[in-house]
């Protein structure tokens, strides 16, 4: 049940420290490069780090990091890294990798750290994130029906319509993804930042989302989209026991990607070319410039070499080595420029690092629905599924921007929860403005 609508509030209460204050605005930047700069996605968590290290009571914070196993599980994946120098053959990948996996350090020990954000101060970030990610799309929209025949093309040949500011579209279509389930708990919250109205504005960017992601025909962000849409059905199913309208809310679900065929060429250019790339690669075809079918082929590869290094793995700095050499063993008749990477995080993980560090990567995404009522809580369950069933069919950590994006929002949604229970347990307080689960 929702929650009254609270009066509107300022960015900062009075009891609020200027460590909290400039986390705040550290996290607010980040969010800016997100979208526009890479500096800023590079700087920021370097300067969340510093701000928590240099911050008062460091020793007492220190005590309950060591506490907050959803930090430092994120924390320990970096560690893997790290501890792969011991048997890397790229050394200089190897540096490479430890620069671009950084964030998996400096996000949740920051965030373990530093002062637990006020719900309210989630909020903002949240819809601020919201409107960042609308803007952008409706932007994209605009260029792509300015060459509505152009980009269908594209499709057709298993590309996709860049965005106006060149985000990858795999993770642009997670972000997405995100928004619309972020622009729902926004509506539902019990908090207002201007007024009332703002809550319809979230509804709006939602459906504009929502209907863009189809028009575009972001398969990857679709998928998540459906399958956490479905998870989130299915558990209020189980959960408040209503069982017609959960049945009817399935068959609309199930409805709009059939609207959605019949009525968008791109998504029937979409359909038609995934079906195409499945079926050449089960046919043994040329698969050259099929994208989907070159995915399938890199998979097959990886397990080739995943078969040799289970325990272990090859280090993750030498997986696009091993692939090449593995490539060169059996290649699929592709071209160079077509003998692509793993494009699935479980198997770039494995490969990496191993049964043990696949079994830690999963517990990073599994421990919150265990440990701090994941499936209760709207954002953090919906962050989840979406990452998770993106990562089915892209290596996320290979960017800079996927592996921050991801590493942020476990930061913001997960680790400061745990902190926060942590804080209630050995102080018994409860922190003014501590987010609740808007289920």
């Amino acid at each position: 049940m929702r929650t009254a609508v609270t009066k509107p509030w300022t960015l900062f209460e009075p009891q609020d420290s200027r460590t909290q204050r400039l986390y705040f605005g550290l996290c607010a930047l980040f969010l800016i490069g997100l979208f526009f700069s890479r500096a800023l996605i590079t700087a920021v968590p370097v300067a969340l780090l510093i701000l928590a290290l240099t911050a008062n009571d460091f020793s007492q914070k220190f005590k309950i990091l060591i506490k907050n196993w959803s930090a430092l599980g994120l924390a320990a994946i970096y560690g893997l890294l790290l501890v792969s120098i011991i048997y890397t053959q790229d050394a200089h990948n190897w540096g490479k990798q430890v620069y671009r996996y950084a964030g998996l350090f400096l996000f949740p020990v920051a965030g373990g750290l530093l002062p637990p954000l006020r719900a309210k101060q989630i909020y903002i970030l949240l819809y601020f994130y919201l409107l960042l990610t609308t803007i952008i799309t409706i932007g994209t929209m605009g260029q792509y029906f300015s060459n509505i025949q152009a980009y269908n093309e594209l499709i057709t040949h298993s590309q996709n319509p860049p965005t106006i500011n060149r985000i990858f579209h795999i993770h642009f279509g997670v972000m997405m993804t995100l928004s619309i389930f972020f622009a729902v708990y926004i509506y539902r919250a019990p908090w207002v930042f201007w007024q009332k109205k703002e809550k319809y504005l979230a509804l709006l960017c939602a459906l504009i989302l929502v209907t863009s992601m189809h028009i575009l025909a972001y398969r990857t962000g679709l998928l998540a989209l459906y399958v956490t849409l479905i998870f989130k059905i299915f558990w209020f199913i189980k959960t408040k026991k209503k069982y017609l309208l959960g049945v009817g809310l399935l068959a609309i679900l199930f409805t709009v990607p059939v609207v959605a065929y019949f009525s968008l060429e791109s998504v029937r250019f979409r359909v038609e070319n995934t079906r195409t790339d499945i079926s050449r690669y089960v046919q043994h075809q040329d698969i050259n410039y099929y994208s989907i079918a070159q995915r399938l082929a890199a998979w097959e590869t990886a397990f080739a070499v995943i078969k040799k290094n289970a325990l272990v793995g090859v280090g993750l700095a030498d997986v696009k080595m091993e692939m090449r050499n593995q490539y060169a063993v059996q290649d699929f008749n592709l071209k160079k420029e077509n003998q692509v990477m793993i494009h699935n995080q479980y198997l770039h993980i494995l490969m990496g690092s191993g049964i043990i560090g696949l079994i830690l990567f999963l517990g990073v995404l599994l421990y919150p629905f265990y440990k701090l009522q994941g499936l209760q809580d709207w954002c953090l369950s919906a962050f989840l599924l979406t990452c998770g069933t993106a990562m089915l069919v892209d290596s996320f950590f290979e960017l800079q921007r996927g592996l921050n994006l991801f590493a942020f929002f476990y930061l913001l949604l997960i680790v400061q929860k745990e902190q926060r229970v942590l804080t209630q347990n050995r102080f018994g307080v409860n922190e003014k403005g501590a987010p609740v689960t808007i289920k």
